[in-house]
């Protein structure tokens, strides 16, 4: 199968400053949970980082009905 990565749709009042940014987040997250070959939709209104990625994750999850651990335990907090 052709490898054909992530294809963005964004829409956000940040775009400009920040769109680049969301997704690399996104693709990050898309790639640490081994996720190839998808279309993103993504609606941002100025959410953090961390929640854009929480977001994703929980998409995935919902999306194809498997868990993943993407989270790392911080000792010592």
């Amino acid at each position: 199968m052709m490898k054909l990565g992530f294809r963005f749709f964004l829409k956000s009042p940040v775009i400009q400053q920040f769109g680049e940014e969301i997704e690399t987040v996104i693709s990050e997250t898309l790639n640490r949970m081994e996720i190839e070959n998808v279309i993103v939709r993504a609606i941002d209104k100025g959410a953090l980082n961390c929640t854009i990625e929480a977001r994703v994750a929980s998409a995935v999850m919902r999306a194809s009905n498997a868990s993943y651990n993407i989270w790392e335990v911080v000792s010592g907090v």
